[in-house]
């Protein structure tokens, strides 16, 4: 009823529609299989009220490690194998911080690399390697998601996002009344956590070049506008300590412009 309401009798043209939003959060006795339940009742009668939408899923917290040692706890696994078929985009939550380190947190962009290739293995494992996988909820947690610490991770797992060849990587929110927000919801005066997503999104292009050779405690990630043909360079300093290094490109003539932001 409600993807009739908003697409026939309103004409919104909605494309993309979730099942479910983080149920293996909550001690409520479900499980996967209970979740997949939902799913194969859900979708169908979505797609008879319109065939042209996308249907995302499973939108889960944290429940979706596929190895050791958190394997027992993975509900993604379960999921793509008994109700795969009715889902168009895999969607997972990221959130990193609570009761953790500075350097810790600087260091899980890596972490959340080998999250996203065991997601598109399990994926690739039953059937849905051409289907892509989205991060749909991400931010630094309540301990560092206001911060400068916080603005790093947000660029960092762009890049791995990026690099990863992710559909989305969304963060959450623009704006509440608590510590996601990278809005300030009193003052509407923009926390760090902005300009590092903002930063990257106004300048990453849609062409991901490889860089082979990164020092020790430097992140750096690289695309090409192929449109304007320019390139840009994120560096991430980890190391607590200024860094001084030299990019090097292969392929380019002249002398072109460069500019740092």
């Amino acid at each position: 009823n409600m993807v009739r309401q908003i697409n026939q009798d309103n004409g919104y043209g909605v494309k993309y529609f979730s099942i479910g939003n983080e149920a293996d959060l909550y001690d409520d006795g479900s499980n996967a299989l209970h979740n997949c339940e939902s799913i194969k009742a859900f979708a169908p009668a979505m797609r008879r009220a319109d065939s042209s939408i996308n249907i995302l899923g499973p939108d889960l917290a944290w429940k979706y490690k596929t190895y050791e040692p958190f394997a027992e706890n993975d509900w993604f696994t379960p999921i793509v194998e008994n109700c795969g078929e009715h889902i168009d985009i895999f969607t997972v939550h990221r959130y990193r911080g609570r009761d953790m380190g500075k350097q810790d947190m600087l260091n899980s962009a890596e972490e959340g690399r080998r999250v996203i290739r065991a997601l598109k293995d399990t994926m690739a494992r039953f059937g849905h390697s051409n289907k892509p996988l989205a991060i749909t909820e991400a931010n630094a947690d309540t301990d560092w998601g206001q911060t400068f610490i916080g603005a790093l991770w947000i660029a960092d797992h762009l890049g791995v996002a990026a690099e990863e060849g992710l559909w989305s990587f969304m963060v959450w929110s623009i704006i509440e009344g608590n510590e996601l927000g990278i809005i300030n919801d009193t003052n509407l005066q923009p926390h760090p956590t902005y300009y590092g997503f903002k930063m990257v999104a106004e300048h990453f292009g849609d062409e991901v070049l490889d860089i082979p050779n990164k020092p020790f405690g430097l992140a750096a990630y690289a695309s090409r506008n192929s449109e304007t043909g320019q390139i840009t360079v994120v560096l991430i300093n980890k190391n607590g300590v200024p860094m001084y290094v030299a990019l090097g490109f292969e392929e380019l003539s002249g002398s072109p412009a460069s500019k740092a932001w």
